[in-house]
């Protein structure tokens, strides 16, 4: 069950990775909404299976929403 939930979180916070930077601004929100109910899911799995291919991607989209967030425009 464990490796159904990691596939399927991980394939989703990837998703977001790749295509947040691209999304008009106004519907990041939902991407955002989005994140605020994956990214618990993803720490949790984290910890209990030691994933680090989706502890990258977690810090990778932290890091790159809050790149976003501070950019100006």
């Amino acid at each position: 069950m464990i490796k159904i939930q990691l596939t399927i979180v991980k394939a989703e916070l990837q998703e977001i990775l790749y295509t947040y930077n691209t999304i008009n601004p106004e519907y990041r929100i939902e991407a955002l909404h989005k994140l605020q109910k994956l990214i618990p899911t993803a720490q949790a799995l984290v910890e209990e299976a030691g994933d680090k291919d989706l502890h990258e991607t977690v810090v990778a989209i932290a890091t790159q929403v809050a790149n976003t967030e501070a950019a100006p425009g």
